[in-house]
């Protein structure tokens, strides 16, 4: 941050109001809070109707001279909203509410407790700087809607906010180097803002921002008010990922399992076809032949040394045929040399097939036998893409140690393609992408994609 940001802006270390949920609560402690703070709410609400009795009976000078019953009916009336806010947060967070609806059941009810302008959540990821607007409560209308990309540097300290700071603007007017943000925030009507971090098991989840309409608006009370709110509000984007996670894997693993009964019914289809029509009709050949051979073998034997000539060639072909099917469905190769050399023959037949010119580079990486299938069929299927697609000229396969780490580098200088488009398969697109996420999966590793229209495309398979 520079130094005109600086004098307009300060952080300081938020209190943990919710120590025991800062890394790894349960849900069902989670649930035992949701109790204890319903109890809360009933204990301070009993308590608030004998304080409105007793203000009552207080006359109006000596409220005048000491309104200390009044402030404290006002804070048990902060403390209950507080607590019903947190009640609901809760409540979603046991009902696994979708990160939109959480957001936005919750936000207004942060603005009616300290009274602000706009409030909005920015999501995010690790060490990504580009956020998502998750949810947005204003007056009126916004330019910073929700879906919106924002780059959260341009209106708060990513570093203050992983270390667990608040971020605060007091005056964007007296700004030297406001951000478009900021200006949008300015033209909403908040001249002040804070920025509350998510965070959950010690990572960034996203940001809470809070908006008012006057300079130095916001306080250490009013932050204090928000900031367990903030905490159980994180450990419920928390949960919410996990049950999206886990329900696009369930929808993914069943995707796939259909996929693979119909990929192999196909095979089975395929290879009968096969054998029936090449092997089927080599093998009717010679039999004709050694029929006629057998009739003629005393009448000339010249033309039956033709016919054992055409038998033997058949012969050749049909044993070329079946040697090449078998190869297909499991290299001997592999089992014989190992993945560096079965890379290589494979590439050789890849290149001879398709006119790509591929190279195989690195060393043994003295992988498990079932570990160099996966990689293996990785490759194939990574090289079938490319024939496929990319209408790449060369392709460089590299087999290497590093970190810990025994990697596979699959890159080509194709056209590329935008891996998230195809994240989740459709008709008979990203499945190969899919397959071979699964293989790496499989055999405890990763596979990453990176590539872009116009930029080729690297395949890295990573097993530890």
């Amino acid at each position: 941050m520079n130094k005109s940001r600086r004098q307009h802006s300060w952080t300081f270390k938020a209190k943990v109001a919710l120590a025991a949920i800062k890394g790894d609560e349960t849900v069902a402690e989670l649930a035992s809070r949701f109790n204890v703070h319903t109890d809360q709410i009933h204990a301070w609400e009993k308590d608030l109707t004998g304080n409105a009795a007793d203000l009552l009976g207080v006359s109006m000078k000596e409220m005048l001279n000491g309104d200390s019953l009044a402030r404290r009916l006002n804070a048990q009336h902060m403390e209950v909203a507080r607590l019903k806010i947190l009640r609901i947060i809760e409540r979603a967070i046991l009902s696994s509410y979708t990160k939109e609806g959480l957001a936005q059941a919750v936000l207004g009810h942060i603005r009616k407790l300290i009274s602000c302008k706009r409030a909005s959540i920015a999501v995010t990821s690790i060490n990504n700087p580009i956020g998502e607007m998750l949810a947005v409560d204003v007056d009126g209308t916004t330019q910073i809607r929700p879906g919106k990309k924002v780059a959260l540097t341009l209106f708060t300290d990513i570093d203050e906010l992983q270390q667990g700071n608040v971020y605060m603007v007091e005056d964007i007017t007296k700004m030297l180097d406001a951000s478009p943000i900021e200006r949008n925030l300015l033209a909403e009507g908040v001249v002040s803002y804070i920025s509350l971090p998510l965070i959950s098991q010690g990572e960034l989840l996203g940001v809470l921002n809070l908006g008012r309409s006057k300079k130095n608006a916001f306080n250490p009370s009013d932050i204090e008010s928000v900031q367990e709110i903030a905490d159980a509000l994180a450990i419920a984007l928390r949960q919410a990922d996990l049950f999206e996670a886990i329900s696009n894997q369930r929808k993914r693993l069943s995707e796939l399992a259909a996929r693979l009964s119909v990929m192999q019914e196909e095979e089975k289809k395929h290879l009968s076809r096969e054998l029936h029509d090449q092997v089927g009709s080599k093998l009717t050949s010679i039999g004709l032949n050694l029929n006629i051979l057998r009739n003629e073998l005393n009448l000339d034997l010249k033309m039956s040394m033709g016919r054992i000539a055409d038998s033997l060639r058949t012969l050749e072909e049909t044993a070329k045929i079946i040697r090449d099917m078998v190869t297909d469905l499991r290299p001997d190769v592999l089992d014989d040399y190992g993945l560096l050399s079965a890379l290589r023959w494979y590439a050789e037949r890849f290149d001879h097939r398709t006119g790509i010119i591929t190279e195989v580079h690195g060393e043994d990486l003295k992988l498990h036998p079932e570990d160099e299938t996966h990689f293996f069929r990785i490759a194939q299927e990574a090289l079938t893409n490319i024939a496929k697609h990319s209408k790449a000229r060369r392709v460089k396969i590299l087999l290497k140690m590093k970190d810990g780490k025994k990697k596979m580098l699959i890159a080509d200088d194709g056209k590329g393609f935008e891996p998230d488009a195809f994240r989740h398969p459709q008709n008979d697109r990203g499945w190969g992408l899919l397959h071979m996420r699964e293989r790496a999966l499989a055999m405890g590793g990763e596979l990453h994609v990176k590539s872009a229209p116009g930029q080729g495309a690297l395949v890295i398979v990573e097993l530890t």
